[in-house]
């Protein structure tokens, strides 16, 4: 119940634009709207809270938490995406898109994290595992 009425305040403070269980980037908060931060925010979003330590490891890696990152293979944002778009969508937006793919490509934050550490993040077409 704790734990419900958090993610009810979290929902309320960005605007009540979030679903409980969904990535609804569409109406993911604008980042003016958010008073909260980018790793709380990903923390939330999260089924499973014991992954946020994996997530916070991978995404610093990756883009050391940073919206406007890039790097010289196309990937952009806070999860380092190969997807030219996310350079319109705010870090709030990034977030919901990177755990979206991480939960559809490795269905763990962790299991991801584990590849990115064996593979040192980049596949050989040049994406991100």
């Amino acid at each position: 119940a704790r734990e419900g009425v958090a993610r009810l305040v979290l929902v309320v403070a960005l605007g009540g634009a979030l679903s409980f269980g969904g990535f609804d980037v569409a109406h993911a908060p604008a980042a003016s709207a958010a008073s909260i931060s980018l790793k709380d925010y990903a923390k939330y979003q999260l089924e499973d809270k014991s992954e946020f330590k994996c997530l916070d490891k991978l995404w610093t890696l990756e883009s050391n938490w940073r919206p406007e990152a890039h790097n010289k293979y196309g990937a952009y944002g806070i999860p380092q995406i190969m997807n030219p778009l996310l350079k319109d969508k705010n870090g709030y937006q990034q977030i919901d898109l990177g755990l979206k793919y991480i939960n559809h490509r490795y269905n763990s934050v962790c299991h991801a994290l584990k590849l990115w550490n064996k593979r040192a993040g980049y596949d050989w077409i040049g994406g991100w595992y």
